[in-house]
């Protein structure tokens, strides 16, 4: 990948400011939501402590979260517990898939030249801790097998690899064949996934907000609000650049067709998932 850029050789105090994500959605001339969505961006009664503080929009706001997760769908549950914001998800696709199992309304055949899994899609508890306020790591961390984030569907978002030996990691091109139509398939568990594109999120606008990792920096489409393509992502694959939610240049991911794929590698401390 050409330009690549080390996060940690970016200076901290201008990380931090590119961090502010800003709290307001754009004018609608700049706004590019996927699809309408009820969930609420901003948080009452918000203060830092042990018990979760919900959505009520009875209660004057007295905190604002980043404008992308107004993106996530119905499905996806979102508020904050103490210095994370948390999103709960069934982790089940909002599309077709030949893994539904035939019978279910959204199953459907699998395309030509599919080799698809023994497994189903299954419904899953998934909760994902985010921090709420994004803070550059000492240096980028490595990504582990399960899942480093979640799509605005609820669905895990995976890393580049198929799986882990004693010797290395095993190449994803192992695993590419069994990918339904929209680039996901479950694992044993029935956790449905993507490690690549989730063209159902793209197809429509590749520069809309694919979801966020666990490190609370969001990620976006393979290509910019002016259509082209970013050149100057680093090994984590992200860069600094205006969003469809900020008026001001941010750092964040962008999806790629090599690898990494989605991401590879966090450059903010990551949160936690909760099994």
């Amino acid at each position: 990948m050409n330009g690549l850029r080390n996060p940690v050789l970016v200076h901290a105090a201008t990380l931090s400011a590119l961090l502010a994500l800003a709290s307001s959605p754009l004018a609608d001339d700049g706004a590019r939501l996927r699809r309408p969505s009820k969930i609420v961006e901003r948080f009452a009664g918000w203060r830092a402590s042990a018990s979760p503080q919900r959505v009520d929009v009875s209660v004057a706001p007295a905190r604002d979260l980043p404008a992308f997760y107004a993106h996530f769908d119905d499905g996806v549950e979102i508020y904050e517990e103490g210095d994370y914001i948390v999103l709960e998800s069934a982790g089940t696709p909002d599309h077709q898939s030949p893994y539904w199992g035939i019978g279910h309304p959204l199953y459907e055949s699998p395309h030509e030249g599919m080799v698809v899994n023994p497994n189903r899609i299954e419904e899953q508890d998934m909760q994902m801790y985010v921090p709420t306020d994004p803070e550059f790591a000492d240096r980028p961390g490595e990504t582990d097998l399960g899942a480093i984030g979640m799509a605005v569907n609820g669905v895990a978002l995976y890393n580049q690899y198929a799986g882990r030996t004693p010797q290395g990691w095993l190449p994803l091109d192992r695993e590419i064949d069994s990918f339904d139509r929209y680039h996901g398939h479950p694992q044993q568990q029935g956790q449905y996934h993507y490690h690549i594109e989730p063209v159902w999120l793209t197809a429509e606008d590749p520069s809309a907000l694919v979801g966020v990792l666990l490190d609370g920096i969001p990620i976006y489409g393979p290509e910019e609000l002016d259509g082209s393509v970013p050149g100057d992502l680093d090994e984590c694959n992200g860069h600094v650049g205006p969003t469809p939610d900020t008026r001001s240049e941010v750092y964040h991911y962008h999806v790629t067709d090599v690898e990494p794929y989605l991401v590879g590698c966090y450059s903010g401390e990551e949160g936690y998932l909760s099994r």
